[in-house]
């Protein structure tokens, strides 16, 4: 009878490694962490960076700790926001990254279609690309709509101040607005 393999190592946590290694995060040090991190212990900041990639059970069995004190540790407002802060940076990163992603297969369709010997290939290159390119102006087509709309709304919001102005006020503004002074109905 063989005997049974000895227990797997704990989860690596390749987050939190990379997380450190791109910011340049020391979970002993404080100084070098965000000041969201600063009222956590060094086994809270752990628990922190592990529970984004690993379940509760694999957090407590790396890091020695019974799961009702991650409970406890998820109760408080620092920890909250600290997780809070970590998800932010992990999707504001992740966003990043795709958009390097896809940087990078528009620079390799774009060689294909310059410098390929097959006209299939060629063409199958302009296309992706053409569709690249109208996700793109969608995008910033939605982007301009939605900053037109804030636009309208602000403005109307602006135009229902005004026809409530009494007659002086209106002279009043108009005077700020020649003179250039700060309007004080500007938030």
């Amino acid at each position: 009878m063989s005997q049974d393999p000895s227990p797997p190592p704990p989860p690596t946590n390749h987050r939190a490694a990379l997380l450190a290694q791109i910011f340049g995060l020391d979970l002993e040090k404080a100084d070098t962490l965000p000041e969201v991190f600063h009222p956590l212990t060094v086994q809270q900041r752990q628990a922190v960076l592990m529970l984004g990639e690993h379940t509760l059970a694999e957090v407590c069995d790396a890091l020695g700790l019974h799961r009702v004190t991650i409970y406890r540790w998820r109760m408080t407002p620092d920890f909250r926001r600290a997780l809070l802060s970590l998800q932010r940076l992990g999707s504001d990163f992740v966003y990043t990254d795709a958009e390097s992603v896809r940087r990078r297969n528009r620079e390799v369709l774009e060689h294909l279609r310059d410098n390929s010997d097959s006209d299939k290939i060629k063409l199958g290159a302009v296309k992706l690309l053409e569709d690249i390119m109208a996700d793109t102006l969608n995008a910033q087509l939605d982007e301009r709509v939605t900053k037109l709309e804030r636009t309208t709304h602000d403005l109307a919001s602006r135009l229902g101040a005004l026809r409530s102005m009494t007659n002086e006020e209106l002279v009043e503004y108009t005077r700020r607005l020649v003179a250039d002074e700060p309007d004080e109905t500007d938030d």
